[in-house]
């Protein structure tokens, strides 16, 4: 997740430079692309926003600039999420990060919490699953937390509801084992 933001972060500009040079192909290709990665990672809001500008770049339809920004705006929100959701960390704090003990009622805690807000359909589930990932350092499957982070953050809670049920089944099966 954090390499499609780290990679998409300036798509849009990119295509809007295709578009503005008149280069149709590059900015479809463009677009195309970007579609299909939203499409793979769950992104729903970019990939309906992408696919509507490629049809329109596609036929050459009016009204491409405001689908272009409509494109930007959800690819600009996501990106700002997902970096909310995954902050960079240095190979230091990594380190550090991957040896710390977790304190499983903190996480079970964490864990609860997050099901009964996504079950509520409540707008503060982002900031539980920033907890949840705070508490579950790197000790956890990495791919499935970024997914639920995506899931959770595009306010896609079903998907997340189910994201996080398998990170808890993990995490109590690394608890049973550690016993």
């Amino acid at each position: 997740m954090t390499q499609f933001a780290v990679k998409h972060e300036s798509t849009g500009t990119t295509i809007r430079q295709a578009l503005a040079s008149a280069d149709r192909s590059k900015a479809e290709r463009l677009t195309h692309s970007l579609k299909g990665v939203a499409g793979n990672l769950g992104l729903n809001e970019v990939f309906q926003a992408a696919g509507k500008l490629e049809g329109a770049i596609r036929v050459s339809q009016a009204g491409i600039e405001d689908l272009m920004e409509e494109l930007t705006a959800a690819l600009d929100r996501q990106v700002r999420n997902i970096h909310a959701a995954f902050p960079v960390v240095g190979a230091d704090e990594k380190t550090r990060l991957d040896s710390r003990p977790t304190d499983p009622e903190r996480v079970l805690a964490a864990l609860a919490n997050l099901k009964e807000l996504l079950e509520a359909n409540d707008a503060d589930a982002p900031e539980a699953y920033r907890n949840l990932a705070a508490v579950l350092g790197y000790s956890g499957n990495r791919s499935r937390l970024e997914a639920l982070g995506a899931a959770v953050n595009s306010f896609d809670f079903e998907a997340a509801l189910n994201r996080l049920d398998e990170i808890g089944r993990e995490y109590r099966s690394k608890e049973k084992s550690a016993e």
